[in-house]
């Protein structure tokens, strides 16, 4: 997410991808495994944004 800093190590694939412009992309992952606490740290980061 453009100027957040947070640190997430998260396993995950890339389903599908199509670039929107210069500088956007729309991403479709599937999360296959989060590491100590990315995945809590990733849902605050969400209600955030």
């Amino acid at each position: 997410m453009p100027g957040d800093r947070s640190t997430f190590s998260i396993l995950s694939q890339i389903v599908t991808h199509r670039r929107l412009a210069q500088n956007h992309y729309y991403l479709v992952l599937v999360f296959s495994d989060f590491h100590e606490g990315s995945d809590e740290q990733l849902a605050e980061d969400l209600k955030d944004f």
